[in-house]
Order: C-alpha cells, then sequence, then structure tokens
C-alpha cells in the first residue's frame, strides 16, 4: 500500500500544490497503536520474504537487534524514493519527518505521558536537539514542544515552566523553537500558547543568533537507543554528569564525525563501535563506563557478576581521584564485568549488610579492577567495566559524579573548553556562529520530581572559555559584560540569570 500509492498520491499532491514543505510521521512498523495497545511486528508475505533473504530465518515473535535493522533500512530506503519524487517535482520544498539520514531536517518531539515510568526526563529538548546537531550537523533540528499532557487529553497542557525550559533548551543547542497545539488557537487551556508568545517574540527580535550555529563542543558521548550504543538509563546518567559538569558536549548516533571534527574525549555508555579503535590509535581519548567488553584488549574476562548486593569499590589511587579524599569506598549495583588486570580502584565482593552488629564482618578486598586505563597507539581507554550512568541517574551518588569528574581531567590534559561556578541544574550550551562563540544557559532549578516551577534567578555567575575574547555580551539583559584573561582562559561575570541567557563572546 505505502509503496504502491503513497507515491502516486504524493505526485498528485505536488501537481495541484506549490508546497514549502511536507512532513511524514509514524514511520516504518509502529509497535502500539495510539491507546497504547500492542500490535506486534508485520508478518504480510512480503516482510517474511524480504527479512528471510537478508537474515536467512524466520521473522521473531519480538523485536530484536536485526528486526530493529530491518525497520530502519526498510524507513531509509522509504524515504528515499519520497525525496526523489519531491525534489524532482519540488526541489525547493524542505522534507521533515522521514529517515533523518534522508529528510532535510530532523524531527523530534518532548512530550510527557501518564503512564510513562518515572522520573521525568528535564533534558527531554537538549537531548533531542544536541543529538540531532551533531549527529547531521548540516541539517536544521526542529524539536517539538508537546503542549498536552498525553495523547487521550490533547486539550490539558503542561506546566508553563516546562514549556519554557523545553523552548530554551531548543535554541540553546543550536534548533528551531516549536510548540505543538491540537485544533484552533483558540484552545481550551491557552497557557501554553500564552507562554510561548513572548518566547517566539524576543527569537524574532534576535533571529540573527540562531542562523548558522554550530556545535563546537569538544566531547562527544555516543548516543543510546538505536544504535545499540547504550542503555537508557546508563546513558542518561552519563548525559546528567557531563550537564552538571558543565562540559560542553555533542551527542551522537553514528562515528561518520570520525576525521570531520576535533575531538578531545569520546564517551561510551554501551557497546563501543570497532571504528573508535582508530580514533584511539591515532590520539584520541575514550571514557566507557559499561559492563559490555570494548573491541579493545583490557584484560581477560574472568566474571559477570549480576546484582552483586552490597558491593564497593575501593578507591586506591587517591593522586587520580584528588576529589575523593574524604571517599575511600563507594557502592556498586547492577552489572559489573570482572577483567584480569590492574587498576586504581578495586572490587570489594558482596558481604553480610545484617544484623546490624555484623555488618560487612567479612568484607574481603580484592585485586579486580573497577577502572582500566591502557594506551593504545597515540591514544587512551579508560574503561569502567559497570554501569555508572545507570547508578547515577537513579541515586545521584556524589562519589559517581566525582569519579567521573576526575577521570575527565586525566583525559583532557590540555584542560577544559569552559570553567563555571554556575550551578549543576544551569545547563549550558557552547555554539559557533562564524567568529561569534555562544554561551547559552538554561536554568532547570524550577524541576522537582515530577513538577515544573519557576527557576530559582541566580547571581555572580563566573563563565572561563578556553582562548582570548575582547569582546562579550549578555544579548537577553542586554549587558556588556567586562572580560579579563587568565591562565589560557577569558573570563567573564554574568550578574544574574533568570530562565535564560545567551551570552555573545567575541
Amino acid at each position: 500500500m505505502v509503496q504502491g500509492k503513497a507515491p502516486e498520491i504524493l505526485r498528485e499532491a505536488l501537481e495541484r500544490y506549490d508546497v514549502d514543505g511536507l512532513f511524514f510521521n509514524m514511520f516504518s512498523n509502529p509497535s502500539a497503536d495510539y491507546s497504547g495497545h500492542p500490535l506486534g511486528i508485520c508478518h504480510c508475505d512480503n516482510c517474511k520474504r524480504l527479512f528471510r533473504a537478508r537474515f536467512h530465518r524466520d521473522l521473531p515473535d519480538k523485536p530484536d537487534a536485526d528486526y530493529r535493522a530491518f525497520l530502519h533500512d526498510a524507513g531509509v530506503s522509504e524515504s528515499e524514493i519520497i525525496r526523489s519524487i519531491i525534489r524532482e517535482m519540488r526541489p525547493r520544498a524542505a522534507l521533515v519527518g522521514t529517515s533523518p539520514e534522508i529528510g532535510d531536517m530532523v524531527f523530534s518531539e518532548s512530550n510527557t505521558a501518564v503512564r510513562r515510568p518515572l522520573p521525568l526526563w528535564p533534558y527531554a529538548s537538549s537531548d533531542n536537539v544536541n543529538r540531532a546537531r551533531n549527529t547531521w550537523p548540516d541539517k536544521m533540528a526542529i524539536n517539538q514542544c508537546q503542549s498536552f499532557v498525553d495523547f487521550p487529553w490533547r486539550f490539558a497542557m503542561v506546566p508553563q515552566p516546562e514549556v519554557r525550559t523545553r523552548l530554551w533548551q531548543d535554541v540553546a543547542n543550536g534548533g528551531a523553537a516549536a510548540i505543538n497545539v491540537h485544533g484552533t488557537l483558540e484552545q481550551e487551556d491557552r497557557t501554553a500558547l500564552e507562554t510561548a508568545r513572548p518566547i517566539f517574540r524576543w527569537l524574532k527580535e534576535h533571529q540573527n543568533f540562531y542562523v548558522g550555529q554550530y556545535p563546537e563542543a569538544r566531547v562527544l558521548l555516543l548516543g543510546g537507543g538505536t544504535r545499540g550504543f547504550g542503555t537508557e538509563q546508563n546513558y542518561r546518567g552519563m548525559f546528567r554528569i557531563l550537564s552538571e559538569e558543565h562540559l560542553p558536549f555533542g551527542v551522537v548516533d553514528n562515528t561518520e564525525w570520525i576525521g570531520k571534527r576535533d575531538v578531545d574525549l569520546v564517551v561510551a555508555t554501551g557497546s563501543v563501535p570497532k571504528a573508535l579503535e582508530q580514533y584511539v590509535r591515532d590520539g584520541g581519548n575514550l571514557l566507557i563506563a559499561s559492563s559490555t567488553a570494548p573491541p579493545f584488549d583490557m584484560g581477560r574476562l574472568v566474571k559477570l557478576w549480576k546484582d552483586p548486593d552490597g558491593a564497593y569499590f575501593r578507591i586506591r589511587d587517591k593522586n587520580m581521584f584528588p576529589s575523593m579524599k574524604d571517599i575511600d569506598v563507594t557502592m556498586m549495583y547492577g552489572d559489573y564485568l570482572q577483567v584480569d588486570a590492574k587498576g586504581p580502584i578495586t572490587f570489594i565482593p558482596p558481604s553480610m549488610y545484617g544484623p546490624p552488629e555484623l555488618v560487612h564482618v567479612d568484607w574481603k578486598d580484592t585485586d579486580a579492577p573497577g577502572l582500566v586505563i591502557k594506551r593504545f597507539g597515540r591514544g587512551t581507554v579508560a574503561w569502567i567495566p559497570w554501569n555508572l550512568g545507570a547508578l547515577y541517574y537513579m541515586h545521584s551518588s556524589e562519589a559517581h559524579a566525582r569519579l567521573v569528574h576526575d577521570l575527565i581531567d586525566k583525559l583532557l590534559p590540555n584542560g577544559r573548553q569552559m570553567l563555571t561556578n554556575a550551578h549543576p541544574l544551569v545547563d549550558i550550551t557552547l555554539m559557533k556562529q562564524g567568529d561569534h562563540h555562544l554561551v547559552q544557559m538554561v536554568n532547570l532549578s524550577g524541576h522537582s520530581e515530577t513538577g515544573y516551577f519557576n527557576p530559582i534567578p541566580m547571581n555572580s555567575i563566573e563563565i572561563r572559555l578556553k582562548g582570548k575574547y575582547s569582546k562579550a555580551t549578555a544579548v537577553r539583559s542586554g549587558q556588556e559584560l567586562r572580560i579579563s584573561h587568565a591562565g589560557g582562559y577569558s573570563v567573564v561575570t554574568l550578574p544574574s540569570l533568570d530562565e535564560y541567557e545567551l551570552i555573545d563572546v567575541r
């Protein structure tokens, strides 16, 4: 049906209308309908034949890696057909919503759902747009802020501060501000639209700052999900740490950046693509936090520990981890892949944790490493063989954040791109526009559990940007900022931050 009649319908529409753009939604085979009822996978004769020809087996009962690849490639194939028709008949029209490799813009959305597992993900827009602009840097990103709570309640709006957060995150990461409402603009609940109006008005008045932005981050985080680079919790935990560290980073879902972009550090939270081996040998640094063995000789595999209650890691080398001078052990839970190697932190297996008078009386230290660091060619691989990101996502252990903080500093011998005293809940991005360096700040302090409230105003935020610059302007507040220089950094102080600020540094 889609392959046969959709091109005919598209041709007829393009013959009749001189359109500016076309949007295609829900490509491939949806796994559920709008009510959440599972649809299963397609077992039509055509899918059976094509899947068997490619993978030499029958279609699975449930989606697996082969089936997901099958759907992805089918979507790309259909997208190419659609693109060719549009290019032939309306070459100036934009294509949005198909496979991102094919479309002119990368489409995504920030949304909620009443049955979605908690916690809420306050970085939804930053995550989506960051990933799009760094994975496909030559394409524009459109991330819709869904105004409503869930599909069955399309006229019930999410909190106003959530709308503002999503829209500011959209543009701070180099995307377009976009909001979605259903029906007419005469909404039954008008709070979302009234919240968005002044933001869109301000962006229109200052649109020259948002055209032609490109990510300037020199740290890359391999994305989770479709490409299999990491589980969602492990990925999100590391995303949070990098954001809270104010380390400019880009999320990538492919390895096409290798050799095309200056990168100081790559962070992985799942399976590591084989293509990264050459990046490391050529002088790149790689940080892996995953119980999946990487494609490097990091030591002989000994044992996979599954959810060991009461396990710890001991911090052996305090010189490597100066921020952990008051922390000797840190908790471990989830999967840990023990290898035959040496490392600066070591495993403590489960021991007694009750009754209270016998807590850990059988505690035994081992030499099994919780971190392995090895040189390969001119580069370095630091492997944390357990899912630190997932633990941080769920429990926010200060020890885990400090461990990553110190390890990143060891892997960045030339220092960080940016240093700041900003609160961890200030989401900061670094974009480049010609000779302009755009530091954008979104204040997330109003987010708490399932609630979004107005953010807490913050004062005297110092930002140190690597390089020597002579002029800095806080565009939103309309202030010229005094700029000084120290230790290879240009230093500015933002007097106050409400919900969003854009600092133009030249």
